[in-house]
């Protein structure tokens, strides 16, 4: 298997950033954070832009440009003292995405799973005294049961696997299938190219 620091825990989240990672972690969109993290140093971006959620308004007129648009915009909002660890992003109609969040409470993170359909998530760990390793954050994306809103459990665990399973089986080449799910963070550097690894391991080894 190819060598990843499992046991790389983030020294900072809360600090200072720089503001590409500011903003990735904060605008719910996906590509409104793309667009503003790779520009926001070069040009003047309005602020209603910047906001982690836009008005309702602003975002229909979004979706009128491309559904890609709306990938990540109906997510919940951030609490307070509350960022995105990583996204689990689908090159689906709409592009969905769904988000780990870490809330910095008196003595402890606690953790939440959200996406845009009101599903729940049940998640192990839940809370720590130090933000998790990338093993534990790998733990939660791979082991999460999802309920759907009234409650059923889901038949399948995790959020990128079972993805890889589901397109194999509908006849999708490898590489569409690798190309369809990704894993992005602002604070696990080999967060990504642990999972573009996995991702072809999961589809080598199914039948």
């Amino acid at each position: 298997m190819k060598a990843f620091n499992l046991e790389y825990r983030p020294s900072q989240i809360f600090g200072p950033q720089d503001l590409k990672s500011f903003y990735k972690s904060r605008i719910l969109g996906q590509l409104r954070a793309e667009l503003i993290s790779d520009n926001v140093e070069k040009v003047s971006i309005p602020d209603t832009l910047k906001k982690s959620a836009i008005e309702p308004n602003f975002r229909r007129m979004q979706e009128q440009i491309h559904p890609w648009m709306m990938g990540g915009e109906y997510l919940p909002d951030l609490l307070t003292d509350e960022i995105e660890l990583c996204r689990v992003v689908l090159k689906s109609t709409t592009m969905d995405v769904t988000s780990l969040r870490i809330r910095k409470q008196k003595r402890r993170y606690t953790y939440r799973v959200v996406d845009e359909y009101s599903n729940k998530f049940k998640i192990s760990p839940k809370t720590s005294t130090r933000p998790i390793t990338m093993r534990e954050v790998i733990q939660i994306i791979d082991q999460c049961s999802i309920f759907d809103e009234n409650d059923d459990e889901l038949e399948f665990q995790g959020l990128v696997e079972p993805q890889i399973i589901h397109l194999k089986d509908y006849g999708y080449s490898k590489e569409k299938t690798l190309d369809f799910v990704t894993v992005e963070s602002q604070f696990y550097p080999e967060l990504h190219d642990y999972y573009e690894y996995q991702k072809s391991l999961w589809f080598d080894n199914l039948p």
